[in-house]
């Protein structure tokens, strides 16, 4: 077979994605616009398990592979024996699409040595002062490949059905307000006093309101911490559960509270109205970039500032 008829031959896109839930979140858009641009063809993930779950039960990747599979480490030593399984996988594929850290491009050599013909890095992180981190990762990697540029803040996550389905036995009867009152760093977070306070006060005003309350493992003591303060028969706490069914019960509320966190990003998806907390991260780059979320910003990027009035001023706002 000649070099020309090896690559027509090619087909698919395969997506290295590492970080954490938000860095993942933030390059949805991109298989948004691959499943548009190459709508026949099978879209592959190497990341994190829990997040490409949520890419494939919403309809954006076919299968996934973790991106702490063994059978990957070989790429990043020069002079490797690359295992066959996964040079067969780099080979086979139309296009290879990278966000991982390559300083020194051994990675980007070694897959090209297993037989990817188009390989495409993307920025590893956003640069701060540069816009929107969405907009930052994903529109290099779109025109590199010549496809119309997406605009971020359109960006739409398609919910599962039977995540749906579920989510709407358990969010009913009632309004809700979905809260996260975690993040990945301690001072990204509120003090979990003022949330406490802060649900008090929504759930005083309101005498048929419910909260859901989400996390993961970081969030184990924010959460606990709320859940023995709140009358039980009026929060739902939801913890560890698949980010897919994490989008359906926040869909299902009237609107999300949350700090910049991978969650944040993942309620601006839904289309749920949303308040973002935050602190000393830059809301120019880090913020959701859809408009259905509102900013808070803690008076000088310090948290333990920010008082409870202008944040139940802001969710009056888009309630």
């Amino acid at each position: 077979m000649n070099n020309a008829a090896a690559a027509a031959s090619k087909t698919g896109s395969v997506v290295f994605r590492g970080g954490a839930v938000g860095d993942f979140i933030v390059t949805l858009p991109l298989l948004g616009s691959l499943r548009r641009a190459y709508p026949d063809e099978r879209v592959t993930l190497v990341a994190h398990p829990a997040h490409s779950e949520l890419a494939i039960a919403a309809g954006l990747a076919d299968d996934a592979h973790s991106i702490e599979s063994a059978g990957l480490a070989p790429f990043f030593a020069r002079e490797s024996e690359l295992p066959a399984e996964w040079s067969d996988r780099f080979g086979g594929a139309a296009r290879l699409i990278s966000f991982l850290h390559d300083p020194d491009g051994t990675f980007a050599a070694n897959a090209k040595r297993a037989g990817a013909s188009s390989w495409i890095a993307g920025p590893h992180r956003p640069r701060d002062g540069s816009g929107v981190a969405a907009r930052q990762l994903v529109e290099p990697i779109e025109r590199a490949l010549g496809l119309p540029v997406s605009d971020p803040s359109a960006f739409r996550l398609q919910l599962n059905r039977s995540a749906e389905e579920e989510a709407a036995k358990i969010v009913q009867g009632s309004p809700w307000i979905a809260i996260h009152p975690g993040s990945g760093g301690a001072q990204k977070n509120w003090p979990v006093e003022r949330w406490i306070e802060l649900a008090r006060l929504l759930l005083r005003q309101r005498s048929d309101l419910r909260l859901v309350l989400i996390g993961g493992e970081v969030d184990a003591i924010p959460l606990a911490s709320m859940q023995r303060a709140l009358a039980p028969k009026r929060v739902l706490v939801v913890e560890h559960a698949p980010l897919s069914r994490v989008a359906a019960l926040i869909a299902r509320c009237e609107s999300y509270l949350g700090h910049d966190s991978g969650i944040t990003h993942l309620a601006a998806t839904t289309a749920v109205r949303s308040v973002a907390l935050f602190g000393p991260s830059d809301p120019a780059v880090w913020a959701p970039p859809q408009l259905n979320t509102r900013i808070v910003r803690a008076p000088n990027g310090d948290l333990r500032l920010l008082d409870i009035a202008e944040v139940l001023n802001c969710l009056s706002e888009v309630s």
